[in-house]
């Protein structure tokens, strides 16, 4: 098994090893939202590059022939070209995403400045090797692009912590040796709002600290021959959380 490791990597290990062992032996599955997210990161950040990664299927009736033929040849098209299907739906759910980040002044301004988009970094972090693909590159600055459900502040700083974005600004960022990150946050819902948020020095130091533990133990379950494992053990006592007593 191939142990470079990436923020994905690193963060499903941090669940548990049998997520990371899932991950690396390609177990986890394609949802919606992440093709829905690749979508939209295609349209915004690589539109040129479109047609070689999707292929938005037709518009056919396929209880007739025509239609059944057509919708064949689209399929058998994504298949031997290994190309993505996209809905009608997905791919104008998505546009209209990419629309507001595009229309978004601070978004576009940003993204106008940068010099390189879904740029492969790497490097060797607290002895580990590490690799990922920056969304966005500017002199001084990362870029990285997320849809969320809510780009409010309040709900946006949870939805970092809950999917540990603060590690991922941290591992880019020393593979980079650029220390400023910015997010665009982008909803996928209507009305598309748009919000571009910057992390703060303690959300990296706290990035820094957490990837230093997480390979610690990545590095001593590797020495113990990288067995199954998941939460936890043995029978574990569940008590009520202080917030309800």
């Amino acid at each position: 098994m191939n142990h470079r490791l990436s923020f994905t990597s690193i963060k499903e290990f941090a669940k548990s090893p049998n997520h990371f062992i899932a991950y690396k032996e390609k177990k986890t599955t394609d949802s919606p939202a992440m093709r829905k997210g690749r979508l939209i990161h295609k349209l915004v950040l690589e539109p040129k590059g479109f047609a070689k990664e999707f292929a938005v299927s037709p518009m056919c009736d396929r209880r007739t022939k025509i239609g059944k033929d057509l919708w064949h040849d689209f399929e058998f098209f994504c298949t031997n070209n290994n190309i993505t299907p996209v809905t009608q739906t997905e791919y104008y759910e998505a546009d209209a995403v990419a629309n507001s980040i595009l229309k978004n002044d601070i978004s576009r301004d940003i993204l106008k400045s940068c010099t390189a988009f879904e740029n492969h970094v790497e490097g060797t972090l607290f002895g580990t090797d590490f690799h990922g693909f920056v969304d966005a590159q500017g002199a001084d600055f990362i870029c990285d692009l997320k849809t969320t459900q809510s780009a409010d502040p309040d709900a946006f700083m949870r939805t970092v912590v809950n999917y540990k974005y603060y590690l991922q600004a941290a591992i880019y960022c020393r593979l980079t040796g650029i220390d400023r990150f910015l997010f665009i946050a982008a909803e996928t819902a209507s009305p598309f709002n748009v919000a571009v948020y910057e992390l703060s020095s303690e959300w990296l130091e706290i990035g820094d600290a957490q990837l230093d533990a997480y390979i610690q133990r990545f590095n001593a379950w590797v020495d113990e021959g990288m067995p199954a494992r998941s939460y936890v053990s043995e029978v574990t006592r569940l008590t009520p959380p202080s917030w309800m007593l």
